[in-house]
This record gives C-alpha cells, sequence and structure tokens, in this order.
C-alpha cells in the first residue's frame, strides 16, 4: 500500500509541474504575441496620423490654391492679400530684402516651408478718422513683430496670426523677424515684411536688437514685441489711441503697455478670420490667464531698449523682469487687460511653453549674473502705474493705480 501511495504521489507531481511549465510556456507567448501586436498597432497608428495629417496640409494647400486662382481674378497674389487689408491698404511700405543665414553660430538656421493661407476679410473697417492722417495714408500706429520657429504642431496657429495682424494694416505694421528663408518668403508673399535675426542666444533671437531694429527702419508711434500665437481686435487700436491721447499720463517720458492674455484652447481658422470673431470668441470661450505671465510689451519710440540686458524670447523670467525695471526706472507703465483683447491660442503644448522650452532658465540665469537681488513679483501687471478700463459710457479711458504692497520693493 505504501509504494502505490508514493507512485501515485509522484505521478500527481509530475502532472502538477507539467500544467505549470505549460501555463508559463502559454503566458510566455501570449506576452510576446500581444507585444507585438500592440507595437504593430502603434506603429501603423502613427503612420496613419502622418498620413491624415499630410492629407490636411495638402487640403489645405488645394483651398489656398483654389482662392488664388478662383473666380477669374487677374490680380497677383500679393495684390489678393492687399485687398484683405483695411481701407487705405494701398499703404506703400518697403520690403526688406530677406538675408540668408551665413556662418555666424548665432544666427538661426533655415529650416522647411510653411505656407500660409488668404482668406476672405469679413471684419468690420476701423473708424479711420480716430487716427492721424498724413496725405492720403493713415499714420503708422504701431510697427508689431514677432518670431517663430517652424514647426508642424503650430501650424494653424501660425497661420491664424499671419492673417490675422494683416488685418490691422496699415494702421499696424506687422514684421516676423526670421532667418529662414522659405519661411520669410511666404511671410512677404503674404503682405508682412521681414527682418533678419541679428543676434540670438543659444539659436534664440534676442529681444532688444529686435526693438532697436525694427525702431530703426519704420517710423511709428508705438512698437511692439508680441509673442507669435496671440490674436488681436480693433481693441488693440482703440486702446492704444487712447493711450496715445490721455491727459493722464505724462508725456515725454518712456511708456510700456503690457496686459493678460486670454487663453483659448484649439483656435480655428474661422474664429481667427476676422478682428470681430476673435473678439467673440475670446469672450466666450476664453479664460483670462495669470498676471505673472506677459506676452506683448508696447513701447514708446523713445523707449531706450539699448539699456535692457540681452533677454532672449519665449524663454521665463525676462516679461516680469521688463515690467519691474520700467517701473525702476520710472517710466510710465499701463496694464491694457480690461481694455486690450490678446487671444492666446492654446495648442497641445499648453500654457506654459518657456517652460518646456530648450534652456528655460537661460534668462534667469543671465539676470542673476547682473543683479545682485531678483524681484521678479514686481513686474505683474497689477503692479503697473496705470490701467485702461471701459467706463460706464464704454469709453476707454487711462486711471492711475493703487498699487499693491506686495508689487514693492521693486
Amino acid at each position: 500500500m505504501t509504494g502505490s501511495s508514493n507512485g501515485g504521489a509522484c505521478s500527481g507531481k509530475g502532472v502538477y509541474l507539467k500544467l505549470s511549465v505549460l501555463f508559463l510556456l502559454s503566458t510566455t507567448i501570449y506576452v510576446y504575441l500581444y507585444s507585438n501586436i500592440t507595437m504593430q498597432t502603434f506603429a501603423i497608428g502613427e503612420v496613419m496620423k502622418g498620413t491624415i495629417s499630410d492629407i490636411q496640409r495638402w487640403r489645405d494647400k488645394m483651398e489656398g490654391w483654389v482662392q488664388m486662382i478662383g473666380g477669374g481674378s487677374s490680380h497677383s497674389y500679393t495684390e489678393y492679400v492687399k485687398n484683405t487689408s483695411f481701407p487705405y491698404s494701398g499703404h506703400n511700405v518697403t520690403r526688406p530684402q530677406v538675408r540668408k543665414s551665413g556662418n555666424n553660430e548665432n544666427m538661426v538656421k533655415p529650416m522647411s516651408k510653411l505656407i500660409f493661407l488668404p482668406h476672405k476679410n469679413i471684419r468690420k473697417s476701423t473708424n479711420v478718422s480716430k487716427f492721424n492722417v498724413v496725405g492720403d495714408k493713415p499714420e503708422v500706429l504701431l510697427t508689431l513683430f514677432t518670431s517663430w520657429p517652424t514647426k508642424a504642431e503650430k501650424y494653424v496657429c501660425h497661420n491664424n496670426t499671419i492673417r490675422n495682424w494683416l488685418q490691422l494694416k496699415p494702421f499696424i505694421q506687422p514684421i516676423l523677424f526670421t532667418n529662414e528663408t522659405l519661411l520669410a518668403q511666404e511671410a512677404v508673399e503674404k503682405g508682412w515684411d521681414v527682418l533678419p535675426v541679428r543676434k540670438a542666444g543659444r539659436g534664440v533671437p534676442i529681444l532688444k536688437y529686435m526693438y532697436k531694429d525694427a525702431m530703426e527702419k519704420y517710423k511709428s508711434r508705438f512698437y511692439a514685441f508680441s509673442n507669435g500665437d496671440i490674436l488681436y481686435s480693433h481693441s488693440l487700436l482703440d486702446t492704444l489711441n487712447v493711450v496715445l491721447n490721455s491727459t493722464h499720463i505724462p508725456k515725454g517720458k518712456p511708456l510700456m503697455v503690457v496686459g493678460r492674455r486670454t487663453n483659448v484652447q484649439d483656435v480655428t481658422s474661422e474664429e481667427a478670420i476676422s478682428g470681430e470673431s476673435v473678439y467673440k470668441t475670446a469672450n466666450i470661450r476664453g479664460k483670462i490667464f495669470t498676471v505673472w505671465a506677459e506676452d506683448y510689451f508696447i513701447t514708446s519710440a523713445n523707449y531706450p531698449w539699448k539699456d535692457i540686458p540681452e533677454v532672449v524670447i519665449g524663454r521665463r523670467a525676462y516679461d516680469n523682469w521688463l515690467v519691474s525695471n520700467a517701473r525702476k526706472q520710472k517710466h510710465v507703465t499701463i496694464d491694457a487687460t480690461d481694455t486690450l483683447v490678446a487671444l492666446h491660442q492654446t495648442t497641445k503644448a499648453g500654457n506654459q511653453e518657456g517652460f518646456k522650452a530648450d534652456n528655460p532658465e537661460y534668462n534667469h540665469n543671465l539676470l542673476r549674473r547682473m543683479y545682485h537681488q531678483l524681484h521678479y513679483s514686481a513686474g505683474l501687471t497689477s503692479c503697473t502705474e496705470y490701467y485702461t478700463h471701459h467706463s460706464g459710457d464704454k469709453r476707454i479711458k487711462v486711471l492711475p493705480r493703487k498699487i499693491p504692497r506686495s508689487c514693492f520693493p521693486v
């Protein structure tokens, strides 16, 4: 009986061992097959995404070509773009020659081509009578410039900006700073002016030289850098006109206008097609952003940009430092948030792109080497000396502000 019992136990253990091995083998095969199938599915998905993206880009190009060629128009494409601007769009502005990047390591390298599409302008005309007219041409109120590298994920965003800023002509002169030859050609074809990036830090344009070059080449009442994903409406012109004629602001002092932006997720071409639709979209879908973020810097023609450190755009710290420095130097500072709609086109990159970019601490490290103390909180939009406000009769006024204690010391 004992021998028979031991034999049965051994037999049971052998069966259990075989089943265990079979189970492990089956599990290994399943995991292997599942992993392969998952990776292949992911790869196919990525290929399909790229294919769909290519199809969409070609569709957009075809739509642009149809709009340019269709309707039996004999005008050139440049003439077509001119017809999308405000009244007096025949305003002549010299088109600078685009310089190809040389061996200077500070110059931004050429990249791929980016197409900007034409569109039909449905924006109501700005009241020309509110602005000065020299001869038969309106005075340029603002020279507005920006810079960006070619990025596929920013295609719609930058296309919207090109069209939006173009609608502000001739009162506003849009400029793109770039050393990308193909990108520069596209911008010129669509009605913008282009200037080369004269000096950069780690491949990123240095802000002060952008101002100096724009101020040297163009004559206007104001000059401004703006991030390339910001859209504007008639409120920009209206606000600057009031600032220009305000009796509350000391005359002759350097002046800086800043403001908070309004974030809108995934702005469509239809929402960006006119100043009116930008204004409406910002009010319906927009969310006002923090007082820490400043995306545009509108300064007077006498602003001393030559004295500003060589901070670069698109990286954190420079915006708050610029405002705090303006306050320290007793320049006029104005917060235009209440009256100037600056719509930020929020994409998948989110609302903190400066923190995610290469060398995000570039400006902070530069400023820290130059100054013993950095009080960034003294450079918030809420720390400015003046602010713009809609009064009861819907007119814009510039009012003095009681600056919070948190804005000191400067």
